[in-house]
């Protein structure tokens, strides 16, 4: 697809990568075995599916079958975990649901990225050819989806410089009690879900406008009207399994994806509950108030911590657990690549 090895490395300029010193590479198969396959409450995978992976994150794409499903990304998880909260990542082109008819697997030399690819038309729409590819690079903690479509024709009341949605992104969240939802802002959308979260962001200079939908939202990348008079459109984006559904592990997510940096903090807990082997809350309010939450945290190492990854900055830092609080907020600061350590005193509650 032309263009997309060029925004795949755009993606891994821009800070996608994890931190692993020795990547594992990029691998796509067909699913023959129920072990390659996921759990969580969103997992719709089956054998005969495809399945991409790398170090961080393992993909399926639905085998192309003439249905709806078929050549979409259905499940998305950490590779850790394999837990999937994903209903649907469904791409629709031109307000229709696309239905994909070829596909194929592949790796691309000049990234090292294994890719599946997939081509069809939009529902009532043959004329209009559309293709999705997705890779999952060496280094890359997203799956980055290009989707191209040729053969179409601009409204003819779209004027010089309107914005017309020709591509539009389902995300979908697994409807289950207590899940925290759909963010949004200008530039990505998020799924925070009792197990999972995802967030979505466009590479380049693509942008999209983001609505809400029963369950989710729904993102459509918008094409002016003088850009569009070529029929050919070609939309970038990159999908990021995060490594816990809440608000902290989304903007580490963000961070590494806008180039910026990020640290670790040890969270220690200091008096009666130093010994504390429990899982806790933990949040980091920046000096604009804005409060970040790390959910569900269970502690680790000698002496035991609570180890959490944060962009770069300065957070009063505070704890929360079953049957202890922190009495106060204690500072700390986060360096790009470091690790720091914060004691945070509590008691029972």
């Amino acid at each position: 697809m032309p263009g997309a090895t060029q925004r795949l490395m755009l993606a891994m300029r821009f800070g996608y990568g994890g931190l692993t010193d020795v990547p594992r590479p990029a691998e796509v198969r067909r699913a023959v075995v129920a072990d390659q396959l996921m759990g969580g409450s969103g997992a719709a995978g089956r054998l005969g599916d495809w399945v991409i992976e790398n170090g961080y994150l393992v993909a399926i794409v639905r085998d192309v079958d003439g249905s709806a499903r078929g050549g979409q990304l259905v499940d998305l998880a950490r590779r850790k975990t394999r837990t999937d909260d994903l209903e649907r990542f469904e791409v629709q082109v031109l307000g229709r649901p696309v239905r994909y008819d070829a596909l194929q697997k592949g790796f691309d030399d000049a990234t090292g990225a294994a890719y599946i690819q997939v081509s069809g038309h939009p529902e009532g729409k043959p004329g209009v050819n559309v293709t999705t590819r997705y890779d999952v690079g060496i280094e890359l903690d997203a799956v980055v989806v290009h989707t191209q479509v040729q053969g179409f024709e601009p409204s003819p009341l779209d004027a010089p410089g309107d914005a017309s949605p020709v591509v539009s992104d389902l995300l979908i969240g697994a409807s289950s009690n207590g899940a925290t939802g759909v963010v949004s802002t200008a530039d990505h959308i998020a799924w925070l879900g009792p197990r999972a979260g995802y967030v979505v962001r466009p590479l380049a200079e693509d942008a999209f406008t983001t609505e809400p939908i029963e369950g989710g939202v729904r993102a459509s990348f918008g094409v002016p009207a003088e850009e569009a008079a070529a029929g050919v459109v070609l939309f970038s984006r990159a999908i990021t399994p995060l490594v816990r559904p809440d608000t902290a592990a989304l903007d580490v997510a963000l961070a590494r994806a806008r180039g910026r940096g990020v640290g670790e903090v040890e969270v220690r807990l200091a008096g009666r509950a130093a010994l504390s082997s429990a899982r806790g809350d933990i949040s980091f309010a920046r000096p604009d108030g804005t409060i970040l939450w790390a959910s569900g945290i269970e502690p680790s190492g000698v002496p035991a911590a609570y180890v959490v990854s944060l962009p770069v900055g300065s957070y009063d830092t505070a704890f929360q657990g079953t049957a202890f609080t922190s009495q106060r907020p204690a500072p700390v600061v986060i360096a790009k690549n470091r690790t720091s350590t914060v004691d945070v005193r509590v008691a029972p509650q």
